[in-house]
């Protein structure tokens, strides 16, 4: 009785010849993609005879040496050397400096400093009908135009007490509103 695992001499044998019948052929179609490569060989092994199976187990080295042919890179005698990675440098960071207060402190509720948003608030305010981006080009246009002493007065948050449009009673809704004197002028 034989080995469980020992195959016969010839099933080793066609084994042999397809793996090199596979190498040869995936040499031959190199600019073939391997898995299309390998569906082809196993259709074109299909169809032939035992006997030209046969023939490709008879190239036992003959493609591994066609292989090893080819030029070599010479090896080093000597071991390249490492580049040397730079070390990490420790991050500078700043200590914490604590700001001294200067003039009084800012109240959460205060009105912001900043100019441009308080004009456009105001636009907003008086202008509300068209849309937002409309809205914004007018106003940032308008806020070019004007003057550094127009600009100043947004920048205090004074300005809600210098002018506000009238209130007027809506006639179909009951509700007060703000209307725009511009618009009622035209």
């Amino acid at each position: 009785m034989g080995s469980i695992f020992s195959r016969p001499k010839v099933c080793r044998a066609s084994l042999l010849a397809y793996k090199n019948f596979l190498r040869l052929y995936r040499m031959q179609h190199s600019e073939m993609l391997p898995n299309d490569a390998f569906l082809n060989a196993a259709r074109d092994w299909g169809t032939f005879s035992q006997a030209q199976r046969m023939r490709y187990a008879q190239m036992n080295c003959a493609i591994s040496d066609m292989v090893m042919d080819g030029p070599k890179p010479a090896t080093p005698k000597t071991a390249k050397k490492g580049l040397k990675k730079a070390a990490a440098r420790k991050r500078n960071t700043k200590k914490n400096v604590k700001k001294s207060v200067i003039g009084d402190a800012v109240d959460e509720h205060s009105p912001t400093s900043n100019g441009f948003l308080n004009f456009m608030d105001f636009y907003h305010e008086n202008y509300g009908n068209i849309s937002k981006s409309l809205d914004l080009r007018q106003a940032a246009s308008v806020w070019s135009d004007m003057t550094k002493d127009q600009r100043d007065i947004f920048i205090g948050g004074s300005f809600m007490t210098l002018w506000s449009p009238p209130l007027n009673q809506c006639p179909t809704h009951g509700r007060l509103s703000r209307e725009n004197p511009i618009r009622n002028q035209a």
